[in-house]
């Protein structure tokens, strides 16, 4: 950008052209994780600096969306700190289950992808959980008496029975398409295991839930929210570049579920 202006103690006609920088502070930038510091008091942005057109316009890439904003509304763009030392800080400010959970879907995000991290927020999330459940279960059988009380079960990650399959990595997601159908009036969640991967998919009541994943036979664990100590596992499904779908209904369905 170039402005023109008369200076008052030149000599009159006189002018100076004086030359505006309004690009970003370096091109290095571009293909980076940068905070951008918008005016008028605006939230901050951050993500991958993918475009700039100088004066004008910088694009980032925001939770898997492109944003354009115009120059004149952005006051700085700086460099994030990388992720891992971001975590660090992160870590630190960590109380509830609710934080650990928040700093999981941060670590599992595409620009921070911090596997090892994300697994540890969820293992402090289940501690916390059941930690919390406890007490609470405690409470509620001495209200009952000792004629009526029963012995506290320890919960497992998410609050899912101990049963429950852990899993140590998400698996893959691929070609395949999974469609889960509950038609039953109890919501429930529907665990896929393999090989120490997993994924767990919440299916409300009379609603379905749809997975692409990876061509493989896969363990199928099921819980329904109504019978809190209860989880089945039915057979095998597997998949290979298919499209498939799993329904849910007691007595029926299209495959059997046994307790375990």
């Amino acid at each position: 950008m170039r402005l023109t202006t008369r200076l008052p103690w030149l000599p009159l006609g006189a002018i100076v052209v004086v030359a505006m920088d309004t690009s970003l502070p370096g091109s290095d930038l571009l293909g980076k994780k940068v905070i951008v510091h918008r005016k008028e008091d605006r939230p901050l942005l951050e993500g991958i600096l993918i475009k700039e057109v100088s004066g004008k316009e910088i694009t980032i890439e925001f939770l898997g969306a492109h944003i354009t904003l115009p120059w004149e509304r952005v006051a700085r763009v700086e460099l994030a700190r990388p992720p891992r030392e971001e975590v660090l800080e992160r870590l630190t400010s960590c109380r509830t289950a609710d934080d650990w959970l928040i700093l999981a879907r941060w670590c599992d995000r595409a620009e921070n992808s911090l596997p090892e991290e994300r697994d540890r927020c969820l293992a402090e999330a289940s501690r916390l959980d059941s930690e919390r459940a406890a007490p609470e279960g405690a409470v509620k059988q001495a209200q009952d008496g000792p004629a009526t009380s029963k012995p506290v079960r320890r919960r497992g990650r998410n609050g899912m029975p101990p049963e429950w399959p852990p899993f140590r990595s998400r698996i893959l997601t691929g070609p395949n398409e999974l469609t889960i159908s509950n038609p039953s009036n109890r919501a429930a969640v529907v665990g896929l295991r393999i090989d120490g991967k997993g994924v767990d998919v919440q299916v409300p009541a009379r609603g379905r839930k749809t997975v692409k994943i990876q061509s493989n036979t896969y363990e199928v664990f099921i819980h329904f929210r109504d019978d809190p100590d209860a989880v089945y596992q039915g057979d095998s499904i597997s998949l290979n570049g298919t499209i498939a779908i799993l329904q849910l209904r007691a007595g029926q369905g299209n495959y059997a579920l046994r307790r375990i």
